[in-house]
């Protein structure tokens, strides 16, 4: 119970001083409460609780739902080529840089997807606090669901191949996740045109 409490005072001391500490350093809040949670837990100050976890994944599931209100894949078809061609380059030199510091410190070759991974949910929070139309934000956004799109996949891919191996049962798996998506994009047509009807 006592140890329950110094970690409801922790947090609350967190969410108090961050946002005085995020108007000095002029910096959002939300990457200002991440730092100073971090820094809290390196020094034992939040340990581990039960809460933690399913909070972190209510939270973590309301993020990826605000980031796909706000993620529009549309947005590809009409991008910049030359905005396309560099945000391609910048994940490709993400990966690229992954690699080469998963090598160097002989780390698990599952990290080589897992690093790269750009946060769309913290840029929301950005787009919350500053607004949409911050010219830096939007394409934060672009680049972060180019990055977030080449993620999953990539990650979907390695996950199956990990499951499955490489046999029948991994071709089936993509065959089923391919006819889903093709599934989701004829509702999604279907819908709009009922809606346009009526």
């Amino acid at each position: 119970m006592t140890h329950d409490i110094y970690i409801i005072l922790t947090l609350s001391f967190i969410l108090i001083l961050s946002p005085f500490i995020a108007k000095l350093v002029r910096l959002p809040i939300t990457p200002v409460e991440i730092l100073f949670g971090s820094i809290a837990g390196y020094f034992g100050l939040l340990s581990d609780n039960h809460l933690f976890e399913l909070i972190a994944e209510i939270g973590f599931y309301y993020l990826m739902f605000l980031a796909g209100t706000e993620v529009d894949l549309r947005i590809f078809l009409s991008i910049d080529k030359k905005i396309l061609q560099r945000g391609a380059i910048y994940i490709l030199a993400l990966y690229i840089i992954s690699t080469l510091f998963v090598i160097t410190f002989h780390l698990s070759y599952i990290f080589i997807f897992l690093f790269p991974l750009i946060s769309v949910g913290l840029i929301l929070a950005l787009i919350k606090e500053y607004g949409k139309k911050e010219k830096w934000l939007d394409l934060s956004m672009t680049i972060g669901s180019m990055g977030e799109l080449v993620s999953i996949v990539l990650l979907s891919i390695v996950s199956a191949s990990l499951q499955f191996g490489f046999d029948s049962k991994l071709l089936e798996v993509f065959i089923l996740l391919g006819l889903f998506f093709v599934a989701i994009v004829l509702f999604y047509k279907g819908l709009r045109l009922i809606f346009w009807w009526f």
